[in-house]
């Protein structure tokens, strides 16, 4: 199954490359799209539109709603045909950057798929306010994961390493396996109750390469990275053995390069590169 992440920066052009790439991936698949196009603002008009495009190639699990105004857009889920939701339409959290449903059809079922878009660093620059996003997302996520295997993907606007992501106090999503197999105690808990991590497969990401982008986004700050991983797929720790390739920052879609001249995002298509990992499910 090909697991797929891309925030589109509201282009059309993005969009259809995103499900062209999807309908010819030769594999089942489960894309999150985040701040989607403006005509695709509700989950009739995204199947809408994706049908118009791809037909029955593409199944539209459903998008945050537009009930509230907001800058940062829509998350949507999309699958192959071969999977099926479990709820007619995807649950959000209060500040519709969360999409959550469980989908039937893959090898382990139900398996519950979350798309997330995290708040920009503009937004809110400080440590105390990241944290408190990191914390906040980390118990949306709790509200609706059971036992069952678990996917998150989307736009964290924070990298592996902030203590957002990887921190007890947030996603607490690590990147050694056997630890994110180990429940231990967190401060989002009660005492004596036991928190689960999720396992993060972007770090292998954050080497350094000659032959691909250093993350997915570019921030032209002079005393600060130029490239970040803000783009990322986490996972529950009982996927990690089903991890078929290593993660893949994508500078080409549907036979279109992603790049300029320069080797970073092109933003007439979008300011993000996609992520994508595959896994045997």
């Amino acid at each position: 199954m090909l697991l797929l992440t891309w925030n589109l920066n509201k282009s059309d052009l993005a969009f259809r490359l995103a499900l062209a790439h999807l309908c010819g991936s030769g594999d089942s698949f489960i894309g999150c799209l985040q701040e989607l196009p403006r005509d695709v603002g509700t989950t009739a008009t995204a199947r809408d539109v994706t049908k118009g495009l791809v037909g029955n190639a593409v199944r539209c699990l459903g998008v945050t709603p537009a009930a509230l105004p907001h800058k940062h857009g829509r998350v949507g889920l999309f699958c192959s045909p071969s999977l099926r939701s479990t709820a007619p339409d995807v649950e959000h959290d209060a500040r519709q950057r969360m999409a959550g449903i469980s989908v039937l059809g893959a090898g382990v079922e139900p398996l519950l798929v979350i798309g997330y878009h995290g708040v920009s660093r503009q937004e809110a620059p400080s440590e105390l306010q990241r944290g408190r996003i990191g914390a906040d997302a980390r118990r949306e996520i709790d509200k609706r994961w059971d036992r069952d295997p678990l996917i998150v993907l989307g736009d964290f606007n924070a990298n592996p390493f902030d203590a957002e992501v990887c921190g007890s106090a947030g996603l607490f999503a690590l990147r050694d396996r056997a630890e994110a197999r180990q429940e231990r105690a967190s401060p989002l808990l009660a005492l004596g109750e036991k928190q689960r991590p999720l396992y993060n497969p972007m770090w292998s990401l954050l080497t350094e390469s000659a032959t691909r982008p250093g993350g997915t986004h570019v921030h032209n700050a002079e005393l600060m990275l130029r490239w970040r991983l803000y783009d990322q797929i986490l996972m529950s720790p009982d996927l990690i053995d089903a991890i078929q390739d290593p993660p893949e920052i994508r500078t080409e879609i549907a036979g279109q390069s992603l790049l300029t001249v320069h080797g970073n995002p092109d933003e007439s298509i979008s300011d993000h590169l996609p992520i994508q990992v595959r896994v045997t499910i």
